[in-house]
Formats: C-alpha cells, structure tokens, sequence
C-alpha cells in the first residue's frame, strides 16, 4: 500500500482532503497528516518516506517550496503534488523535482486525475537494464551513480552499497531513464543527487565526486541551468 502525506496548516483541509481521497481510491493509501512544517521535517530527518506528498503551498512556516526542496533532497523518488490557489505564484515551484500542481478549489475530477498521473509517475521509477544472459530491474531514486571499471559498471546506490553488472557503461547508458547525466567517459550520474558542480567535478549525495570531462562539461552546464520543469 502506497503512502501518502498531507501537509497543511489547516488541519481541517488536510482531513477532508483524506477523506476524499479515500472515497476516490478506497483500501489504496495509507495517510500521514500534517498542520506543522517543523514535525513534517523532523519526521522527513528521522526517515519518514512517502510515496505521494500534498503540500499547501499557503500553508507553511517559511513556504511550502521549501518543504519540497527538502523532499527532493531527502527521498528522491516522492513525487510531489501542490495545492495551489489562484494568487499564488507557480513559477515559484518549477524548481521542485517531481512535481504536479493542483489548483483550488479542489474538484474531484482533478483530483483523481493528478493521483493517476502521480500514480503513473510513480509505477515509471522502475527500469530494466538487459544484460548479456538476464536482466535486472532498479528503481531510479536507489541509484546515485555509475562507474565504468574494466568493462564492467558499478552501480553506487542510496545505501552505500555497490551492484557490479558484467556490462560496460556504453553499453548501459542508453537503457537509463532521461534523469541520468553522461558527465565522464566512466561516468553517469542521476540528477536528482547532485549536491554541487565545480567545473570540473560533481559533488554527489553521500559525498561521492566524480569527474566531469570537457567533452560533456557545456552540455552539463545548460541542463543544470535549467529549472525542474513540473511532471
């Protein structure tokens, strides 16, 4: 059952918002409510994940784009979906990853639809890399980074641990979904964990840096100018 979480400061918008929610899609979802920034962080620190997160943009201590840039930051793979009114600003979330906008007042119609795109988004995280006698499949937020090392490519995950598949990068980049960054002749790397760019290096999650060749070092600056545009 996947999770969802509600935050809001108005604890009434966020239990009717469950409510229908579950008359739309009864027995889907598990609900985690929220009417304070500061414990929807503290639990997000703690390792409280989600799979969908409302968030109303009106409603938190600093913004709720903040609380979605620390969504990004923490668990990669939530996908993100705003409450907006008509006097807010969109342009303010086109930096968030994995995002869907929903606009109030709130019709069921919509709703049910952003949930089915959230759904699809979601069911999307998973690929399957063919490899010479099998395959294997991964979801995109458990892998930060891969490395080619004697025609062969470790695969760096979110756990600090390393999968090592019989297959050169060359031979594996093109099966990768488009959120994976060619930035070395050894090295592709996930955008979604990129903490810092130096010109020649990307500092990673985790702390891992990679090199980044001259080859792909204007291609990478104009796609990490670019902001996130909404899913």
């Amino acid at each position: 059952m996947r999770k969802i979480s509600l935050l809001s400061s108005s604890l009434d918008d966020v239990l009717a918002l469950r409510e229908r929610i579950q008359a739309l899609f009864p027995h889907t979802y598990e609900f985690l409510v929220y009417d304070s920034e500061s414990k929807y962080i503290a639990d997000l620190k703690a390792g409280m994940r989600c799979d969908i997160a409302f968030i109303d943009i009106r409603s938190a201590e600093t913004q709720g784009v903040q609380v979605a840039y620390k969504i990004n930051l923490i668990a990669a793979g939530t996908v993100i979906i705003f409450l907006l009114s008509n006097r807010d600003n969109r342009q303010d979330t086109y930096g968030v990853r994995h995002s869907l906008l929903l606009s109030a007042p709130v019709q069921d119609a919509y709703l049910k639809k952003v949930l089915e795109k959230a759904e699809t988004v979601l069911e999307n995280s998973y690929f399957e890399i063919r490899l010479q006698k099998n395959s294997a499949s991964l979801h995109t937020s458990d892998l930060v980074y891969i490395a080619n090392k004697f025609k062969r490519s470790v695969f760096h995950l979110t756990d600090g641990t390393t999968t090592v598949y019989p297959m050169p990068l060359s031979k594996i980049f093109d099966q990768l979904p488009p959120n994976f960054l060619r930035v070395h002749q050894s090295y592709c790397v996930n955008r979604d964990y990129i903490e810092f760019f130096s010109g020649d290096s990307l500092t990673l999650r985790g702390g891992d840096v990679v090199p980044v060749s001259r080859r792909y070092l204007k291609m990478l600056k104009e796609i990490l100018n670019k902001p996130f545009p909404a899913i």
